[in-house]
């Protein structure tokens, strides 16, 4: 594990995938990410890439080739190394290989940053095309945050009122509603649909209704904004993730086509882009 440590948090991020494993509020004296307990979901902050979500049937087509891809995409398992690190900031960086090349036919370099400033930590992503063409891709933040069995808590949209809401059908991408976006308790009754899914959304606060805790997320920019938790009908909700896509899971009309994958992303030649969110710990 690599660390950053200020007055405010402690953060520890794994090679692996570099992922986000631990952030120690001292503060509050507590653990403010998912234990990534494997019996109910081993994860704790996986970085979505080439895809978000799921591609139909588990295959999609780019150039008259057909590419097999599980959910998520293969960079949240990959062995990152550290390119950078300082007082405040890591670096973490991945280069595509002959078996990423078999996934996903694009050169590419994908550069993932933690910056620590005070009780705010910052993601930031810097995606290359290393290939001769353009390069077609999505990327997305699964942060889970740990939620005290003792507590009640609630979401909370500062800076929008009017979203669409999406819903998923068979882990696809099926009706759409327009919707307001007000306060709503975090309640297993949320998640027994799979993930919430918005468009444009550029804030969300998670708040413990006893104002003992609080998480900002700002990721404006962002197209869509997933909400997320296991689903047990008879259980106490452990954790949730906020997940800020740039990209979202296949229709259930997807003819396969990687272009023209809904929220898809491109790059031409020798180009990169950056992308970043941030979260903030009991702000007030």
């Amino acid at each position: 594990m690599h660390t950053l440590e200020n007055d405010f948090l402690k953060i520890e991020v794994s090679k692996s995938g570099a992922e986000l494993r631990s952030v120690y509020d001292k503060k509050l004296k507590k653990e403010r990410m998912w234990s990534g307990n494997p019996d109910v979901w081993g994860r704790v902050s996986p970085v979505l890439f080439p895809i978000v979500g799921k591609v139909k049937d588990g295959y999609y087509t780019y150039e008259g080739n057909k590419y097999e891809l599980s959910q998520h995409g293969f960079l949240r398992d990959q062995k990152f190394e550290l390119k950078s690190s300082a007082k405040d900031r890591l670096i973490f960086k991945f280069s595509s290989d002959e078996t990423t090349l078999k996934m996903y036919p694009f050169k590419h370099e994908v550069n993932i940053e933690y910056r620590l400033s005070e009780s705010s930590v910052q993601v930031i992503w810097t995606v290359k095309n290393q290939d001769d063409g353009q390069m077609f891709y999505s990327i997305g933040a699964h942060p889970g945050f740990s939620l005290d069995e003792n507590k009640d808590y609630e979401f909370i949209f500062p800076d929008e009122s009017k979203s669409n809401r999406y819903r998923l059908s068979e882990g696809l991408l099926g009706s759409s509603e327009a919707v307001s976006l007000e306060t709503m308790d975090v309640s297993m009754e949320l998640f027994h649909e799979d993930a919430i899914i918005y468009d444009d959304v550029s804030s969300i606060v998670l708040r413990a209704k006893d104002d003992s805790e609080s998480l900002k997320m700002n990721f404006k920019g962002f197209p869509y904004l997933g909400l997320w938790s296991v689903y047990d009908k008879d259980g106490k909700v452990p954790f949730v993730c906020i997940e800020p896509w740039h990209g979202i899971v296949d229709e259930l009309s997807s003819n396969h086509d990687f272009t023209k994958k809904l929220g898809m992303r491109s790059l031409d030649s020798n180009m990169e882009e950056t992308i970043e969110y941030e979260m903030v710990f009991n702000e007030r």
